[in-house]
């Protein structure tokens, strides 16, 4: 999400995100996700196609950040949130989380950040002093050294790196787009077997709707639910990424590349807002634990897959009758 907003705050890379960002997966734990971040090509893309990465050592001198800031990058941070006051981890939890960098004040002595899950909203913008995030880098870096070193760590460039939109950026690929429509259409399910035999489910697609009538099914068999939290709060960013498509199939109404077809937009804020009637059906059920909340839940899901299928449907045929002209 951080890398995202930066680049769009670039009108030129709006191209490139009509290209992306149209698959969903939904990993063994429930957690839906707009784009894969075990899959490294989806990973690396960003920086392919969109943005230059510069990986820094970090000496405990600000100085670093702020001259990266005035040469028009933004940077990335893998930050302790223990330091970071404006998020419940404050001085009681060791969480780390990346945050983006994007402005500073040198008489105040803070830098301006953007981050998921502070001042209680799901994500916001605020300011933390030099002395903090020092602390919060610092504690960072002796962390992520003890790790091993996967790919996520060279796509992201955790724990100090700095990126800047690239100058050429893509055209509207319409094969790519509608290939991306059409698999999540069909919808696929995914078993990768780990080590021990272990074997883990993944969703993609229409069939998440899968994974979500299991949730339903475990949360039915499960007193205690708050392991569960992150993948019902994700039904949220599910419904977002749907109504991300306005902006998509906006910018290709404007741009001629179809004629404008109003019921699209009828089935994104369809699909988009009977979502987030989903999740708060099944937060209230969390909280009563009453049958008829869960079935009311079972009934919005059967709705909205049948809606989700249609909307899906009609933008594969729009992309696809466009290309053959």
């Amino acid at each position: 999400m951080n890398r995202l907003i930066a680049i769009m705050a670039n009108s030129s890379a709006m191209p490139w995100y009509i290209n992306n960002f149209i698959p969903q997966v939904m990993y063994d734990n429930f957690n839906i996700h707009c784009y894969d971040t075990d899959n490294t090509y989806e990973v690396f893309s960003i920086y392919d196609e969109a943005a230059e990465l510069n990986n820094f050592k970090f000496d405990d001198n600000v100085q670093t950040i702020v001259n990266l800031l005035n040469n028009n990058e933004y940077v990335l941070v893998h930050w302790d949130r223990f330091y970071v006051k404006q998020t419940t981890d404050y001085l009681c939890n060791h969480e780390y989380h990346e945050a983006l960098i994007y402005g500073y004040d040198s008489d105040k002595r803070v830098f301006y950040f953007h981050d998921s899950l502070i001042n209680n909203k799901d994500y916001d913008i605020d300011e933390i002093s030099y002395d903090d995030i020092c602390l919060s880098l610092k504690d960072s870096i002796i962390r992520t050294q003890e790790l091993e070193a996967t790919h996520w760590q060279f796509a992201f460039g955790h724990p100090f790196s700095s990126f800047s939109i690239r100058s050429n950026l893509p055209e509207i690929n319409l094969r790519k787009i509608y290939h991306d429509f059409y698999t999540q259409l069909r919808g696929s399910e995914i078993e990768f077997n780990y080590e021990g035999g272990e074997k883990r489910k993944y969703y993609n697609g229409m069939m998440i709707f899968n994974g979500l009538e299991l949730l339903l099914e475990t949360l039915e068999k499960n007193i205690t639910l708050t392991d569960f939290t992150q993948g019902i709060w994700s039904i949220k960013l599910m419904s977002q990424h749907v109504k991300s498509h306005t902006i998509r199939f906006k910018y290709l109404i404007d741009n001629g590349y179809f004629s404008n077809d109003q019921e699209i937009f009828n089935q994104i804020d369809r699909v988009s807002s009977k979502l987030l009637i989903l999740f708060s059906l099944i937060s209230k059920y969390t909280m009563t634990h009453i049958s008829r909340d869960l079935i009311r839940c079972r009934e919005q899901l059967l709705v909205i897959k049948e809606e989700y299928f249609n909307l899906l449907s009609r933008a594969t045929n729009l992309i696809e009758t466009t290309m053959k002209k």
